[in-house]
C-alpha cells in the first residue's frame, strides 16, 4: 500500500485510524484542520498534490445539533457536502482511492421501523447534518469511481469528539455515573454503537482486500437504545449509578434538529465481500472500558499529527 493521507487526524475516529495505520506501518501522512481546508478546492489540489498519496481517508465532517442560523445550516452542505466533492474530484483526476466516512444519520425518517437497515436501503435523513452527510456519499459515488463510502453509526473511542469537548456518549455516562448523579436517558432512539478502534482495523482491513468500491455499513453489530447502552456502561464499569428511561421530547413543527427514532444498520456489504463482522457492540464495549477507561488512559495515544516535509 502506498501513501495514505488521512483526514481529520486529530477527530475521535481520526485519531484511531492514526494509531492503527501507526501499528501497521503504514507511509501515513495525517492532517488536521491546520493543514488543509476542503471546503476550499485550491487548497485541495495544493496540500494533495504535494504528497502524492494513494490512498485517502476522509474522516472530516461537520455535525452537532447547532443547526439554528444560517450559517450554521450553510456550514453543514460545505464541509460534508462540497467538501467531500471537491476531494472527490482529486482522486479522480489523480487516481487515488477515497475512503469517505459517512452516517447512519442518512437513515431515520422511518419511526417506527424495527429491522437494522442493510447499505440497499433508501436513505431518509431527518436533519440537516444527515442530509448533507447524504449529499457528500452521492458526491463521492457519482465523481470518484475509486471509492469506499463507510458509514459509521454512534461512535466512541478514546480520543472523544472534538465537537463534544473531546468526549463521547461512555465518557459522558462515565463521568455522571463517576459523580453519583442518576441518568434519565431515551428508550426509543435505536441505534448500533460503534467502537472507532474496531472500525479503524476493519477499514484497512477492507482496503488491503480489494474488495469491491461502493457504499459499506460499519457498525457493532446489534442495536440498542441509548438507555440500554447507558445502563450496560455502567454494569460493565461496576458503578452502582441508577439509569432510569425517559421518552424523547416532542419536537415542534419548528424544530431546526430532528432526532430519529432507529438509525440501526447491519454490515450486509462486509459479508458479502467475504471479510468478518463487526463483533457484538457489547464485546467491543467490554473491552473499551477495560482497556481505556477503567485505566484511566484516554487520551490520544499517537504524536501530534503533521504533515511530512
Amino acid at each position: 500500500m502506498g501513501r495514505i493521507v488521512l483526514l481529520g487526524a486529530n477527530g475521535q475516529l481520526g485519531n484511531d485510524l492514526a494509531q492503527v495505520g501507526t501499528n501497521y506501518n503504514f507511509d501515513l501522512a495525517c492532517l488536521t484542520h491546520a493543514d488543509i481546508e476542503i471546503a476550499d478546492p485550491a487548497s485541495v489540489e495544493q496540500v494533495l498534490s504535494g504528497l502524492e498519496p494513494e490512498v485517502i481517508l476522509n474522516t472530516v465532517a461537520c455535525h452537532g445539533a447547532s443547526q439554528h442560523t444560517p450559517a450554521e445550516q450553510e456550514a453543514f452542505f460545505r464541509v460534508n457536502g462540497l467538501g467531500a466533492w471537491h476531494l472527490a474530484r482529486f482522486c479522480q483526476r489523480h487516481g487515488c482511492l477515497l475512503v469517505h466516512f459517512s452516517t447512519d444519520y442518512v437513515f431515520g425518517m422511518e419511526r417506527t421501523r424495527s429491522r437494522p437497515y442493510a447499505e440497499e436501503d433508501p436513505p431518509c435523513p431527518v436533519n440537516i447534518y444527515g442530509a448533507s452527510k447524504l449529499a457528500g456519499e452521492q458526491l463521492v459515488r457519482a465523481f470518484c469511481s475509486k471509492h469506499y463510502v463507510i458509514r459509521i453509526a454512534s461512535a466512541y473511542g478514546s480520543a472523544g469528539c472534538r465537537a463534544k469537548g473531546k468526549s463521547n456518549f461512555v465518557k459522558m455516562v462515565l463521568s455522571k455515573a463517576q459523580n453519583d448523579e442518576t441518568l434519565k436517558v431515551v428508550n426509543d432512539q435505536f441505534m448500533s454503537p460503534t467502537w472507532t478502534h474496531v472500525a479503524a482495523e476493519k477499514t484497512y482491513e477492507l482496503i488491503d482486500s480489494g474488495a469491491p468500491f461502493g457504499l459499506y455499513h460499519m457498525a457493532g453489530r446489534g442495536q440498542c437504545t441509548w438507555y440500554e447502552f447507558a445502563r450496560e456502561i455502567v454494569r460493565l464499569a461496576r458503578l452502582p449509578t441508577r439509569v432510569e428511561p425517559t421518552a424523547t421530547p416532542v419536537e415542534g413543527p419548528d424544530a431546526a434538529f430532528l432526532r430519529p427514532r432507529w438509525t440501526a444498520i447491519e454490515n450486509y456489504m462486509l459479508r458479502q465481500a467475504g471479510l468478518s463482522d463487526l463483533p457484538d457492540w457489547r464485546e467491543c464495549l467490554e473491552e473499551y472500558i477495560e482497556t481505556h477507561e477503567q485505566s484511566g488512559v484516554t487520551k490520544d495515544a499517537v504524536p501530534s499529527p503533521s504533515v511530512p516535509r
